[in-house]
Order: structure tokens, then C-alpha cells, then sequence
């Protein structure tokens, strides 16, 4: 089974660089990213799809 990660930041003035790299190191094959507020789950179509398929 993949290890799968999901790299995430509130704005897009945020790198993601640090946390793709740290995901790498821990085997996540597949990884995910967006730049959106984590105040809400609404509008996190990567989160979304990753749950989607974990759940499927």
C-alpha cells in the first residue's frame, strides 16, 4: 500500500518545500499539497480527495 501525505499551508507567501521533504523522508510515495486556510475542511479538494480515497 502507498503511504500517502498531504502538505498544507494557510497562504500562498508559505513554502511547502520544508513539509514535501520531511514527507518524502517518511515514504509518502504519493503526496498532496494545496495552500489554503486550515480554519475549515470547505474548499480542500486535496484533503477531500485523499479521505475520499483512504474511506473508498
Amino acid at each position: 500500500m502507498a503511504h500517502i501525505g498531504y502538505a498544507r499551508t494557510s497562504t500562498t507567501d508559505q513554502n511547502l518545500a520544508a513539509q514535501i521533504a520531511a514527507l518524502k523522508v517518511a515514504g509518502c510515495e504519493v503526496i498532496r499539497e494545496e495552500q489554503k486556510s486550515g480554519a475549515s475542511l470547505e474548499g480542500r479538494s486535496q484533503l477531500n480527495t485523499i479521505l475520499d480515497f483512504i474511506h473508498g
